[in-house]
Protein backbone atom coordinates (compact mmCIF):
# COMPACT_ATOMS: atom_id res chain seq x y z
CA UNK A 1 0.00 0.00 0.00
CA UNK A 2 1.27 3.81 -1.04
CA UNK A 3 0.80 4.87 2.63
CA UNK A 4 2.87 2.08 3.96
CA UNK A 5 5.75 3.05 1.11
CA UNK A 6 5.69 6.36 2.36
CA UNK A 7 5.87 5.71 6.40
CA UNK A 8 8.55 3.54 5.73
CA UNK A 9 10.49 5.90 3.37
CA UNK A 10 10.04 8.92 5.32
CA UNK A 11 8.45 8.30 8.72
CA UNK A 12 7.36 11.90 10.40
CA UNK A 13 9.77 13.75 8.39
CA UNK A 14 8.45 16.13 5.70
CA UNK A 15 8.66 15.35 1.99
CA UNK A 16 8.21 16.82 -1.08
CA UNK A 17 6.09 15.46 -3.93
CA UNK A 18 9.07 14.61 -6.33
CA UNK A 19 10.67 12.33 -3.52
CA UNK A 20 7.69 10.37 -3.05
CA UNK A 21 7.73 10.30 -6.82
CA UNK A 22 10.77 8.16 -6.29
CA UNK A 23 9.80 6.08 -3.83
CA UNK A 24 6.09 4.77 -5.25
CA UNK A 25 8.04 5.11 -8.66
CA UNK A 26 5.63 6.88 -10.56
CA UNK A 27 5.98 10.18 -12.31
CA UNK A 28 3.03 11.81 -11.11
CA UNK A 29 1.96 11.28 -7.80
CA UNK A 30 -0.44 14.25 -7.33
CA UNK A 31 -3.58 12.24 -7.37
CA UNK A 32 -2.00 10.01 -4.83
CA UNK A 33 -1.07 12.36 -2.82
CA UNK A 34 -3.97 14.76 -3.05
CA UNK A 35 -6.61 11.38 -2.02
CA UNK A 36 -4.42 10.66 0.61
CA UNK A 37 -4.09 14.60 2.02
CA UNK A 38 -8.25 14.90 1.50
CA UNK A 39 -8.70 11.79 3.67
CA UNK A 40 -6.61 12.91 6.13
CA UNK A 41 -3.60 11.01 6.01
CA UNK A 42 -1.25 13.15 4.95
CA UNK A 43 -0.89 17.11 5.57
CA UNK A 44 0.18 19.88 3.38
CA UNK A 45 3.29 22.22 5.36
CA UNK A 46 4.24 24.03 2.71
CA UNK A 47 3.86 24.24 -1.60
CA UNK A 48 4.65 21.05 -2.62
CA UNK A 49 5.62 19.57 0.79
CA UNK A 50 3.88 17.12 2.96
CA UNK A 51 4.23 14.71 5.96
CA UNK A 52 2.30 12.56 7.61
CA UNK A 53 -1.09 13.87 10.04
CA UNK A 54 -0.62 12.62 13.76
CA UNK A 55 -2.32 9.70 14.04
CA UNK A 56 -5.07 10.85 16.63
CA UNK A 57 -6.55 13.78 13.42
CA UNK A 58 -7.35 10.68 10.86
CA UNK A 59 -10.57 10.52 10.19
CA UNK A 60 -12.60 7.65 8.48
CA UNK A 61 -8.73 5.91 7.60
CA UNK A 62 -10.26 2.71 7.30
CA UNK A 63 -12.04 3.45 4.76
CA UNK A 64 -9.71 5.37 2.94
CA UNK A 65 -7.04 2.63 3.52
CA UNK A 66 -10.13 -0.25 2.13
CA UNK A 67 -10.44 2.36 -0.66
CA UNK A 68 -6.54 2.89 -1.92
CA UNK A 69 -6.07 -1.60 -1.35
CA UNK A 70 -8.44 -2.06 -3.79
CA UNK A 71 -7.22 0.81 -6.14
CA UNK A 72 -3.64 -0.73 -5.98
CA UNK A 73 -4.08 -4.26 -5.63
CA UNK A 74 -3.86 -5.85 -8.82
CA UNK A 75 -4.13 -9.71 -7.98
CA UNK A 76 -7.32 -9.98 -6.19
CA UNK A 77 -8.72 -7.01 -8.10
CA UNK A 78 -11.10 -8.88 -10.42
CA UNK A 79 -12.57 -10.87 -7.84
CA UNK A 80 -13.44 -7.60 -5.88
CA UNK A 81 -15.01 -6.22 -8.78
CA UNK A 82 -17.15 -9.51 -9.73
CA UNK A 83 -18.26 -9.54 -6.25
CA UNK A 84 -19.23 -6.00 -6.92
CA UNK A 85 -21.00 -5.92 -9.07
CA UNK A 86 -23.04 -9.40 -8.38
CA UNK A 87 -23.98 -7.44 -5.57
CA UNK A 88 -25.27 -4.53 -7.34
CA UNK A 89 -27.14 -6.59 -10.07
CA UNK A 90 -28.93 -8.59 -7.20
CA UNK A 91 -29.87 -5.61 -5.87
CA UNK A 92 -31.38 -4.26 -8.87
CA UNK A 93 -33.14 -7.99 -9.85
CA UNK A 94 -34.79 -7.41 -5.91
CA UNK A 95 -36.17 -4.15 -7.04
CA UNK A 96 -38.70 -6.21 -8.77
CA UNK A 97 -37.44 -3.84 -12.68
CA UNK A 98 -35.99 -6.90 -14.11
CA UNK A 99 -37.45 -10.28 -14.23
CA UNK A 100 -35.70 -13.83 -14.98
CA UNK A 101 -37.44 -15.36 -18.28
CA UNK A 102 -35.20 -18.37 -18.28
CA UNK A 103 -31.46 -18.94 -18.39
CA UNK A 104 -29.52 -15.47 -19.15
CA UNK A 105 -32.63 -13.92 -20.88
CA UNK A 106 -34.49 -11.06 -18.71
CA UNK A 107 -37.58 -8.63 -19.10
CA UNK A 108 -37.15 -5.39 -18.03
CA UNK A 109 -40.46 -3.87 -16.55
CA UNK A 110 -39.99 -0.28 -16.17
CA UNK A 111 -42.92 1.45 -14.31
CA UNK A 112 -44.20 4.51 -16.88
CA UNK A 113 -44.66 7.65 -15.11
CA UNK A 114 -48.27 8.78 -14.81
CA UNK A 115 -49.11 10.51 -18.08
CA UNK A 116 -47.24 8.10 -20.27
CA UNK A 117 -43.82 8.08 -21.15
CA UNK A 118 -42.07 11.33 -23.14
CA UNK A 119 -40.36 10.49 -26.24
CA UNK A 120 -38.71 13.63 -27.86
CA UNK A 121 -37.29 12.77 -31.45
CA UNK A 122 -35.09 14.53 -33.54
Amino acid sequence: MKTEVLRRAFGDDPFSASEAAVVMGIQDPSSTLSRLKASGVLERTGRGRYRFASLDKWQTIDSQLARENIRTTRSDRADTLSKLAQQRFQMWLDTGYLTRTGDRRYVVRMRPRSGGLNVRRR
